[in-house]
């Protein structure tokens, strides 16, 4: 299906699903994807899913469905973002891995850099980076120490962030860490 054809679908309120026959390793996105705002693009495939150009997700839905050819318990299907997937704060993105339909996630979409220090709050969420997010406000955090790194410390210990973050493609700039 071609990029242009998919465009055409993803209207106001449209749910298009773009999807890999078995013969099919992955999809591939090679061309600019355009969502309506609520509208819903799920992209699913029996193996690994690339995004080569960017996605304007905006306030849309975002699903991949990827290593469906198998069970999620030992599937090792990626998906690989080399252009960015802009979403915003009404989008909604999700991930399953696997045909059992037992990995599906949610994601917390990050916004600017106050999304960014909330991740403290759950160290053991899941995060998708929505934008680029320029961070220079940073440096005037704290006393200059700028922003608080991600993890909980208490007097007895740390404890380290174990959830997961993905950028989408997207990039954090002048970040201010001095602690």
């Amino acid at each position: 299906m071609s990029a242009a054809e998919v465009n055409g679908k993803l209207v106001a309120a449209s749910h298009v699903k773009v999807l890999t026959h078995t013969a099919d390793p992955a999809l591939v996105v090679k061309a600019a994807l355009t969502l309506a705002t609520t509208s819903h693009l799920e992209l699913s495939s029996h193996r690994d899913i690339a995004i080569q150009a960017p996605v304007q997700a905006g306030g849309a839905s975002v699903t991949m469905r990827y290593g469906q050819g198998s069970v999620a318990a030992g599937n090792t299907a990626t998906i690989e973002v080399s252009a960015p997937v802009q979403l915003n704060s009404s989008s909604s993105y999700l991930t399953n891995l696997g045909s059992d339909a037992s990995a599906s996630v949610g994601h917390t979409i990050i916004m600017d850099v106050w999304d960014l220090q909330n991740m403290n709050n759950d160290l053991s969420g899941t995060y998708v980076l929505g934008a680029d997010i320029d961070a220079s406000i940073t440096a005037g955090w704290h006393g200059g120490k700028g922003f608080v790194p991600i993890q909980y410390i208490d007097l007895n210990n740390d404890i380290p962030f174990v959830g997961t973050f993905d950028g989408l493609g997207h990039t954090i700039s002048a970040l201010t860490i001095d602690h």
